[in-house]
């Protein structure tokens, strides 16, 4: 069980580190009418005095342990002190001078000694600490006190400066005015999953596939079920705004089939389209725009959720999140994409012809066809086959870069040496052929 306890908190830990505490921003689909007069910022709907006093209950903590630290009176005392803020100062997060203590070969004698040093070097660190917990908000121009959004940011900070900055805290918050809808939705579960109180697990087993982080609540979700218990039908709740009674999640595809209270409106469909639709075995769809939500939830409850009064609250983690457009059926569509079309055309290069003599003022034809003769034949001659490589080399093709040196030191073609056996097969090919020097 070892194993699997390793294996299970592994799983535990990735989804951890990529998760972000919920805001009510998260589960409903915000209304300015429903908003409160005051701007709340980041965090709407946060119970700050619960947060708050989360903080305080902390740093009370941390104080009580310091305090101590700072009058251990030897070594054994300052090491023991040290262990009860664990918490709050890991030991990874010790002063080099607390190593130094009982650091291999160090003098016994000393000891109590090293320790004074060490207790000196942790009171400034934890009293730095305490100092940046107790820093007053800083506050715009003009301002003249702290706005709830920036008194839960200061909670948030300290006990992530107490507990890490990757410590997963959950701020409690309310649903205030969107309670009505919220619990209308939740009230219709049935209507949501079609009748099947296991639809979102196996929604979840599929797009889990292709969402990392609905990958990792999945596989956390096996792990659990495989060492302590397995889930309960009411663990799964869905919420859909704006709320229709009776309306189908929109992650099913029976959420998109026309029905009696949303017939379709023909006059909204290309008319290509319309014969198609009179067929009899052609199952018609609903209006897009009535049927596509503005916020769909799938929520992991373990228990149930119960319905919720404006000023209840809740927590929970975003494990994962997305847009995503749904296509009308009944438009005319087409997909477009941008791509580098073949290079089927011939490489822009420009041939620079030098006069054969200096200070020549004028070109005769001759030159010039000499000149491109030349190029010619120089191009065919580097265009080399594998098999006049006369090696391994042409397994190295195709390539683009022939190295060749000259003092033999390093792997390279000998060019020269592949005109030389060129011209001598040519030449006993055809004993008539004439080979004539290129260049001047």
């Amino acid at each position: 069980m070892a194993g699997s306890s390793a294996s299970s908190a592994t799983t535990l830990r990735a989804l951890l580190d990529n998760v972000r505490p919920i805001t009510r921003k998260d589960v409903v689909v915000p209304d300015d009418a429903l908003e409160p007069a005051t701007s709340e910022g980041e965090y709407p709907g946060v119970d700050q005095a619960e947060l708050a006093g989360r903080a305080t209950k902390l740093m009370n903590e941390f104080i009580a342990l310091k305090d101590p630290l700072a009058a251990s009176a030897d070594a054994d005392a300052l090491l023991a002190n040290l262990a009860a803020l664990d918490d709050f100062l890991p030991q990874q997060a010790w002063p080099q001078q607390v190593l130094a203590i009982d650091a291999p070969g160090a003098d016994p004698a000393q000891r109590d000694a090293r320790a004074e040093t060490a207790k000196t070097a942790l009171n400034s660190l934890l009293t730095a600490k305490l100092a940046q917990l107790n820093a007053p908000i800083e506050l715009a121009d003009g301002q003249l006190a702290p706005t709830r959004g920036q008194l839960v940011q200061q909670s948030i900070d300290q006990i992530k400066a107490l507990l890490g900055k990757d410590f997963p805290l959950l701020p409690r918050f309310s649903l205030g005015s969107y309670a009505s809808e919220f619990n209308a939705s939740l009230a219709e579960q049935d209507a949501l999953n079609h009748h099947d109180e296991w639809r979102v697990p196996g929604w979840m087993a599929g797009l889990a596939r292709v969402r990392p982080g609905l990958d990792r609540f999945a596989a956390t979700l096996s792990a659990h079920e495989a060492l302590v218990d397995v889930s309960a039908a009411q663990d799964f709740n869905l919420v859909q705004y704006p709320h229709r009674a009776g309306q189908i999640w929109a992650a099913l595809p029976e959420a998109w089939l026309a029905t009696a209270d949303a017939p379709l409106d023909p006059a909204k469909m290309p008319e290509e389209l319309r014969d198609w639709l009179a067929q009899p075995d052609v199952t018609p769809l609903q209006d897009i725009q009535r049927a596509a939500p503005n916020l769909a939830l799938a929520l992991h409850t373990p228990g149930g959720l119960a319905a919720q009064t404006p000023a209840s609250t809740l927590c929970g983690l975003v494990c994962d999140d997305w847009p995503e457009f749904i296509p009308d059926p009944y438009q005319t569509a087409a997909i477009s994409f941008h791509y580098d079309a073949p290079g089927a055309r011939p490489p822009q290069a420009i041939l620079l012809a030098l006069p054969p003599t200096a200070q020549q003022e004028t070109w005769a034809f001759d030159e010039v066809l000499d000149v491109l003769h030349e190029a010619w034949d120089l191009a065919r001659l580097r265009a080399v086959r594998p098999g006049d490589l006369g090696s391994g080399l042409g397994t190295l093709l195709p390539g683009n870069y022939l190295p060749q040196d000259y003092t033999g030191e390093l792997p390279s073609v000998r060019l020269l040496e592949l005109q030389r056996r060129k011209w001598q097969s040519l030449i006993s090919a055809d004993a008539t052929l004439k080979l004539i020097p290129l260049g001047k």
